[in-house]
């Protein structure tokens, strides 16, 4: 049980070696904090900060989500006197609201504005039951992880694949549908593989970026999300039932290996190369693939390798490239959740089993790909742009200079304006983009 502390009590703790204070209802304990502020101990001591009620000082500065950081919710020690029953009203004021308040624009179409063309009732309970999953199992630890840099774990890359997460990412593949349908996986909502379309397929890219850590959710769908498809539209059926199946559950992880440290996006100067064995039964891989997403805990790597047939696409096992199959961590300007790898094969045998599609086509393979890539990319960036939104209009709230809220301010007001309509623009060009392709799927 939390300890009650009176306003008058959490006053008599105001010097350097003994430094208490007040913020929305819970007292802080700060005295070992001062060594690792960052402006040490005088805007702790000449503000009213030490032994007071901080609250007004510390959300002109801060969002509320830092006092949910373990780092900092250590120093909580109690809450004040008639504070709880304060914050219980106010959470059961919130509950009976119809629908959970939401800044305006920093949702998603068809979200904070319930009325739209665009979607029907499917799409509303699939966004629904992707965000319950999310916030159960994911939030919870999403920004630690994030901002730490741990890998995702195997046993919550099985949830996921166990609520349909995985499914999601091939869902709009026909070649997916009897597999998925013998593992008896069903997709978030118990929405219909025949009906999962372009609309879907967006609301599940912006429910993963919604908690606003890019390279967790990276590392939670990104290696998947490009290394898969290429294998399920254009392996061979032994080559999918091996591999296909454990990714989907979860319990195996892809990745995309096309990049390197010579050619970069320029997919036509990649050097690593294939040598087929004398009796056909192999290829002998050389060479070094740079910024691989989730290649750091990828079990499969579809990777693009040329030979003397031209540019070929195969799948990479980890386990059967022994001392011969190196990832190395890649230390970007985001998380390193995301496992982005530096990968280096030194002469790995590839089992010629392990070609997708023909010898020859893996260009053209790879082009393909891109496209769903590019487009996750997209529906992800829309969505961070809409968190943007969300932060600033809960900045422009909180924040106070001279003497009133950011938000009072005319010259604020109209940048708010600006940055929503470039998002609500960004949107209705995605939604055009939908619609489209599902047109076209019904007149093939």
């Amino acid at each position: 049980m939390s300890t009650i502390y009176t306003l008058e009590e959490v006053s008599r703790h105001n010097t350097r070696d003994d430094l208490w204070t007040a913020i929305d209802g819970d007292v802080y304990n700060l005295t070992d904090f001062i060594e690792i502020h960052p402006g040490s101990a005088p805007p702790l001591l000449e503000t009213d900060v030490a032994g007071k009620d901080a609250t007004s000082i510390f959300y002109g500065l801060h969002r509320s989500e830092v006092l949910q950081k373990p780092r900092y919710a250590r120093f909580k020690i109690g809450t004040l006197k008639g504070a709880l029953a304060k914050k219980q009203a106010i959470q059961l004021k919130i509950n009976t609201l119809p629908s959970p308040p939401v800044v305006p624009y920093g949702e998603s179409m068809g979200y904070w504005r319930k009325k739209s063309p665009y979607y029907n009732q499917s799409h509303h309970d699939f966004r629904a039951a992707v965000r319950k999953f999310i916030d159960l199992e994911i939030r919870p630890d999403a920004i630690e992880d994030d901002e730490e840099g741990n890998y995702p774990e195997l046993e919550l890359n099985m949830k996921m694949g166990q609520a349909g997460f995985i499914a999601c990412l091939v869902a709009q593949i026909p070649e997916s549908w009897p597999i998925i349908k013998s593992l008896n996986i069903k997709l978030p909502a118990n929405v219909e593989l025949e009906k999962y379309d372009f609309f879907h397929s967006m609301i599940f890219s912006e429910e993963i970026r919604r908690l606003g850590t890019y390279g967790l959710g990276d590392g939670l769908i990104g290696g998947n999300s490009i290394g898969l498809p290429i294998i399920i539209k254009f392996g061979s059926p032994e080559l999918v039932n091996r591999i296909v199946p454990d990714v989907l559950l979860g319990k195996k992880r892809c990745a995309l290996a096309i990049s390197e440290p010579y050619a970069g996006s320029d997919v036509a100067q990649i050097k690593t190369s294939g040598v087929l064995s004398k009796d056909g039964t192999h290829y002998t891989v050389t060479g070094v693939k740079k910024w691989i997403t989730g290649g750091m805990f990828a079990d499969y790597f579809s990777t693009l390798v040329r030979t003397e047939k031209g540019m070929t696409m195969m799948v990479v096992d980890r386990t059967l490239g022994g001392d011969h199959f190196r990832t190395k961590q890649i230390y970007t300007s985001y998380s390193k959740a995301a496992g982005t790898s530096y990968v280096t094969y030194d002469d790995v045998s590839v089992p010629r089993e392990n070609v997708i599609g023909l010898e020859g086509n893996g260009f053209y393979y790879t082009m393909a790909n891109f496209n769903t890539e590019r487009w996750g990319m997209v529906c992800s960036g829309n969505r961070l742009s809409r968190l943007m939104v969300e932060e600033c209009f809960r900045w422009a709230m909180a924040r106070k200079v001279f003497s009133k809220r950011l938000i009072d301010q005319p010259v604020i007001r109209f940048k708010l304006a600006n940055m929503a309509a470039e998002v609500e623009a960004g949107m209705f060009n995605l939604l055009l983009f939908c619609s489209n392709k599902i047109l076209e799927s019904t007149l093939v």
